[in-house]
């Protein structure tokens, strides 16, 4: 299962965010260079993963990890931007959630700006639309990685043993 998606147009930024990550973790990265293949990405790992959590019991809620746990998305992108992608991303998921997945364990994926808007009219419309938090870019390895355990806590066993150190 790969828990971390990040949605950037810039090869060389999803890479270097990409290869930060796995610094500190062992597990694979899912990557989308724009919108349109990120909400692509999402409705297939979903669908396959409810639909499948919704005909099986499991007494251990991360035998379903296929569903992304974080989205780190870049807001500026050409096709569908990070906004537009959110907002169908969020919406799909709003239609099939089961309350019951969340009694089970299951959370709902929690989408992160990564961008370098600075401006209010941008960063409101982040909250405005569910993204669960900004960050700007550049952003610290440290900011990186105390996001992903935020929002995905049980990521912590998947950290090796041997810390990545840098910013």
């Amino acid at each position: 299962a790969n828990p971390i998606v990040i949605v950037e147009d810039n090869i060389f930024n999803a890479e270097t965010l990409k290869a930060l990550i796995l610094q500190d973790f062992k597990f694979a990265v899912d990557l989308a260079y724009d919108g349109e293949q990120a909400i692509v990405l999402f409705k297939s790992k979903v669908s396959q993963e409810l639909v499948q959590r919704k005909l099986e019991t499991c007494s251990n809620p991360q035998c379903f990890r296929k569903v992304p746990g974080l989205i780190f998305m870049d807001l500026n992108m050409p096709n569908v931007d990070g906004f537009d992608a959110t907002i169908e991303i969020l919406r799909y998921q709003d239609e099939i959630w089961d309350e019951q997945w969340s009694a089970q364990g299951l959370s709902k994926t929690k989408i992160v700006a990564l961008t370098a808007f600075t401006d209010a009219k941008n960063l409101d419309r982040c909250s405005d639309i569910g993204m669960s938090e900004i960050l700007h870019k550049p952003a610290s390895k440290k900011a990186i990685i105390a996001t992903i355990l935020k929002y995905c806590p049980w990521l912590e066993a998947h950290k090796n043993e041997r810390r990545g150190s840098g910013p």
